[in-house]
């Protein structure tokens, strides 16, 4: 709301973001913000269930442009911070409860929870192998899946990133697992997004076992 009324005091017609995933979305609600007259963004606030995309239609399209330039990278949010997965969803709720960087939820979560989805499109991970620059000549689609993720396993040690550990790292609890289900990722627009689609027990094994 700060950024809207700096937009709006300035007669700005345009958004430029500087950064990663915070300044980009922030340029994003500024945008809607001003699309709807200053309407306050929480009341603008959608969820999967009612429908979201009939409550999509009581704001106004946004038509303001917005260019935004990247600091960083992983998050997605220079695209659409809706739609991006298992891992960024359930992100969301380490970072909310325990205070957790929300890339850094990311990388802590991301090899079992791509694993989880691996069978599903092996196509897409030996896609990003071959975007990695690795040797897949004479592989499957499978090996050359399971190449990314080895190169995954080798980057987040490089960066001293410890896969898993989350009551060890952030202090996560068994009790809270329940929560980031019910209260969150049931209501994430990352998990329609997901290769697989949402099975609460199972989600809520994966991230028993990331305890």
């Amino acid at each position: 709301m700060e950024a809207y009324n700096v937009f709006k005091n300035a007669e700005c017609d345009g958004v430029v973001s500087v950064g990663g995933g915070s300044s980009h979305d922030c340029g994003k609600g500024d945008r809607a913000v001003a699309a709807n007259d200053g309407k306050y963004i929480y009341d603008m606030a959608v969820f999967v269930d009612p429908p979201y995309l009939e409550q999509i239609k009581k704001s106004k399209l946004v038509i303001i442009s917005q260019i935004s330039v990247n600091t960083t990278a992983d998050t997605g949010a220079e695209s659409t911070n809706g739609g991006m997965g298992i891992v960024h969803g359930l992100g969301h709720g380490l970072s909310v409860l325990c205070g957790c960087h929300h890339g850094r939820a990311n990388a802590v979560m991301a090899l079992p929870l791509e694993r989880y989805n691996e069978p599903s499109g092996p196509d897409k991970f030996a896609e990003l192998a071959g975007a990695m620059g690795l040797d897949m000549r004479g592989m499957t689609k499978m090996q050359a899946a399971d190449k990314w993720f080895d190169e995954i396993e080798r980057l987040l040690a490089d960066l001293n990133i410890k896969t898993g550990h989350l009551n060890e790292q952030f202090g996560l609890q068994h009790e809270d697992l329940e929560h980031i289900m019910r209260r969150q990722y049931e209501n994430d627009f990352a998990m329609e997004r997901n290769r697989i689609d949402f099975v609460f027990e199972d989600c809520i094994k994966l991230l028993e076992d990331l305890l």
